[in-house]
């Protein structure tokens, strides 16, 4: 009898062992998505609309292997769907596409309602959706660095300037570093305050003598950060041996 009921008490913690085994398996599978859309226009790819899927397994956000497709439809009911085996690079943490003007139906982006739909492997597809207006910024201009590409800056501390874009009311500055594989070095968001806001001095430490650079100016509007974006092309320039 003894050996029994130890033998029970084995089976018990064998199988408790198991359900929760089981339990974390069931946990780690989709149950959310966030997905977020927003106009974009810039001077390589003109219009189009920009969306953002972010899979998660409990708390975690990350690109899921049990995700099979994205199905994203727009407000006039045209469809994309895409094989995350091809579309979804494994090293991104979540799934970014842009859908251009080109594509749509008479070659205009509809504002209204898009919805994503993202399929797993196994189990119940989850949908999720965004409202876009469909209006967008002009890029800006940038002044300096030239465009053309043949700006030296001899100042450790140059001044970045562009035109100022109607409509917005933020602007990005980017800028990375040619020299070491295009490595970023500045991401900053800038408001505008009561004057508009075309120029910006990068600070102290920020470039490095004799390397090659490029920046980008991301403007964006003034009701949400994710409402519309416009970017200029990167715009390479070279700094001084100071």
């Amino acid at each position: 009898m003894e050996v029994r009921y130890e033998n029970q008490e084995l089976f018990g913690f064998v199988v408790f062992v198991a359900l929760v085994s089981l339990s974390y398996d069931v946990q780690a599978v989709m149950h959310k998505v966030n997905f977020n859309a927003w106009t974009e226009q810039n001077q390589q790819q003109g219009k189009l609309v920009i969306f953002r899927v972010d899979v998660f397994d409990d708390e975690y956000a990350h690109p899921p292997e049990y995700v099979k497709s994205i199905k994203i439809t727009a407000p006039n009911g045209q469809t994309r769907l895409f094989d995350l085996s091809k579309d979804w690079r494994p090293f991104d943490g979540f799934f970014a596409m842009g859908w251009p003007d080109e594509l749509f139906t008479g070659g205009t982006i509809p504002g209204g309602t898009y919805k994503v739909t993202v399929t797993p492997m196994s189990g119940t597809a989850i949908t999720d959706t965004d409202a876009v207006a469909a209006s967008f910024l002009l890029p800006a201009l940038l002044t300096s660095p030239n465009p053309n590409g043949s700006t030296v800056f001899t100042s450790q501390t140059p001044t970045i300037t562009w035109n100022a874009v109607s409509g917005a009311a933020y602007y990005t500055i980017l800028l990375r570093n040619n020299s070491a594989g295009g490595e970023y070095v500045y991401d900053r968001v800038h408001r505008p305050k009561n004057t508009p806001f075309r120029s910006y001095q990068l600070p102290v430490g920020t470039l490095k003598p004799s390397s090659n650079y490029a920046v980008m100016i991301e403007a964006r509007a003034a009701s949400q950060d994710l409402d519309k974006r416009s970017s200029t092309p990167w715009i390479p320039f070279k700094t001084g041996s100071w």
